[in-house]
Order: C-alpha cells, then sequence, then structure tokens
C-alpha cells in the first residue's frame, strides 16, 4: 500500500503570492501534499493564522514553511497548538520584526509606517520598491530581482485592506514569549546578507528556540530559496527529513 504523503504548508511573505515558491513545487510536489494558504480576505492581524489553519483542519500529517511574515506566522502556530505540526522551518524570519529597546535585530517601526502611508499612495508602487529591496547588490547584478518582478507582474493585486493588515502583523507580533512553547524540530535558514531581516534575528531566534538548527546561506539576501533550485530544495528536505 503506498504511504500517504504528509502535508507541507507554504505559507509566504507580505505582499507575495504561492507561485513566489514556484522554485521548491516542482521539487516537493513528489514528496509531499503542498497547500498555500492565501491571505487576501485578512483584513486584521489576528485573521491570518486562521487562514492557515482552515487549510489544515482535515490534514494529519502537518509540517509548515514559512517565509518572512510566513515564519513568524508558522513560529505563532506551532506555538499556539504544538501538537499539531511535526516540523517547522522558517526562512528569514526573527521572533519580532521591529526594534524596540529590548530588540536590536529589527527593522525601525518608522520604516514600517512609512511603508503603510506609501501604499495609500500607491500600492502598486510600493509594492515594486518592496520587491527590490529583498536582494543584495550581487543578486540584483544577476537580475533576480528582475525575475520576481517578472512574475509579480502577473500576480492579482491585494486588497489595501489586507496589505495593511499584514503590516500591522509585523509591528505588533512579538513570538518571544511563545517560543518556549515550541517543541517540535525547527529549522531556521537565513541569507547571509539578508537586507530585510537581519541574520542576526535568525540567529537569536534559533538560540530561543529548545529544538533548532540555524543555516546560513552564504552571500543570500532575503529570498534564498526564490533562486537557488535544486540546492535549496535539498536544504529543505533534509530540514524535513531530520
Amino acid at each position: 500500500m503506498e504511504q500517504e504523503l504528509g502535508s507541507l504548508v507554504l505559507i509566504p511573505g507580505w505582499g507575495m503570492r504561492s507561485t513566489v515558491w514556484k522554485s521548491l513545487d516542482l521539487q516537493l510536489r513528489d514528496s509531499y501534499h503542498l497547500i498555500y494558504p492565501q491571505f487576501d480576505d485578512c483584513v486584521s492581524p489576528d485573521q491570518f493564522g486562521g487562514a492557515v489553519l482552515r487549510e489544515v483542519c482535515d490534514e494529519k500529517r502537518v509540517s509548515l514553511v514559512g517565509w518572512s511574515l510566513g515564519g513568524m506566522l508558522a513560529l505563532e502556530l506551532a506555538a499556539i497548538d504544538p501538537e499539531r505540526f511535526e516540523q517547522v522551518v522558517v526562512i528569514g524570519a526573527g521572533a519580532k520584526f521591529v526594534t524596540d529597546p529590548t530588540y536590536r535585530a529589527g527593522q525601525p517601526l518608522a520604516s514600517v509606517n512609512r511603508m503603510k502611508r506609501n501604499l495609500e499612495r500607491s500600492a502598486d508602487g510600493t509594492l515594486h520598491l518592496f520587491y527590490e529591496s529583498l536582494f543584495t547588490k550581487q543578486e540584483r547584478a544577476l537580475h533576480l530581482d528582475d525575475i520576481l518582478l517578472d512574475q509579480a507582474k502577473d500576480w492579482p493585486l491585494s486588497s489595501i485592506d489586507s496589505l495593511r493588515a499584514g503590516l500591522d502583523y509585523l509591528t505588533q507580533t512579538d513570538l518571544r514569549d511563545r517560543l518556549p512553547n515550541i517543541n517540535v524540530p525547527v529549522a531556521v535558514i537565513h541569507g547571509q546578507l539578508d537586507p530585510i531581516c537581519s541574520i542576526e534575528s535568525g540567529r537569536q531566534l534559533a538560540q530561543q528556540l529548545a529544538h533548532a538548527t540555524f543555516i546560513e546561506v552564504p552571500d543570500a539576501g532575503h529570498m534564498p530559496f526564490g533562486f537557488q533550485g535544486y540546492e535549496f530544495h535539498q536544504l529543505i528536505r533534509s530540514a524535513l527529513e531530520k
């Protein structure tokens, strides 16, 4: 009898669509039932978790792969229901996104608030600038930003309310006190030169988790999985099979 595939939930970052996982999809679909939650109907930060849980309510063996905002969300869900998920892979995320007097590894709150204001003026323009900012100078020289921008041309524009709610999630969420509740294996994968979520935030996250492995991707920016194809697929598979 053929073994039933486990379910793998691929949770995207802010302003992204499921096709951002394209390079991993082709490599993982033979081993997992892939699930892609969407957040178009989320208009407040507390609705993002429910959007994921609705997708997995009938699934038995579930692991989470989350990138950026999606990584924080994966950690939050694993902390809320530690028996529900088998493994978690976090890419380019920390326990907190913005700085405060007790946390220096994040982005300034003023930067996120500026993005909120810019959304009201031009959602397209704000997203375009954000997509460009994910990459290192070396990655831009290889036109990796252009590949993402070409993908994004085919994406339906998310609602302003959903995008604003995502930014609110990033500014309001602090998972540090919840991390002790996570008792499943967590692989923390981080680009060495991530310009959005500093590698220090990933290191701190791994240090605060009971069962974590920290994996640094040399010379990579905020989107280390996007264009490394087979190599990154092997990294993900290795993390999930431990």
